[in-house]
């Protein structure tokens, strides 16, 4: 198995500025899926 830094494990998150149903266009760019991940503080690697 490789070892990959980009790749979180977690518990417990909350969604913050989901645009999942329609693509929002930030400053004139292309439209884009986003979402902002809400992760507590005391959610720590076991």
């Amino acid at each position: 198995m490789i070892n990959n830094p980009l790749k979180v494990i977690t518990g417990e998150v909350r969604f913050s500025y989901a645009n999942v149903w329609d693509p929002k266009s930030i400053n004139g760019g292309k439209p884009k899926f986003s979402v902002s991940l809400i992760i507590p503080k005391n959610d720590v690697e076991p």
